[in-house]
């Protein structure tokens, strides 16, 4: 099990969870991991691809990574980096619709962004999909 501390509540939660396991078995063996903020971004995009996944029940989380990467994150990274920008004008063009979100697959686009840019990625993608429950915040 794998539980991410972002918020005061979250911290809550997990101390509420871990006294129920404590209680229950009577032993538990708990590992801390200190994460970097861009590393918690980083877990964070992917907790909302699942969720996306989960919750529509239309689609993989792969194909919301690759969605997000192709209609939210090429923009974010275009915008610092005119050799990408460049790049994904020839790229593009050539295809279809379908083509444009499977090539996202092998594009780093969120792997070169920085902190503030994820951030903004992250945000557009909540803002993008605002039926979207996030359990965790």
């Amino acid at each position: 099990m794998i539980e991410i501390i972002n918020s005061k509540k979250r911290l809550a939660d997990v101390q509420h969870l871990l006294a129920e396991k404590f209680f229950e078995y009577k032993y538990i063996q708990v590992r801390i991991k200190v994460l970097s903020r861009t590393a918690i971004q980083n877990n964070y995009q992917f907790v909302i691809y699942d969720e996306l996944a989960k919750q529509r029940k239309d689609e993989t989380a792969k194909y919301y990574r690759n969605y997000c990467k192709y209609h939210l994150g090429i923009d974010i990274r275009k915008a610092n980096d005119l050799e990408f920008a460049e790049l994904m004008s020839l790229v593009l063009r050539c295809l279809d619709y379908e083509q444009k979100i499977n090539y996202m697959e092998y594009v780093d686009v969120t792997k070169k962004f920085s902190p503030k840019e994820m951030a903004r990625y992250i945000d557009a993608i909540l803002q993008h999909f605002p039926d979207l429950e996030m359990s965790n915040g």
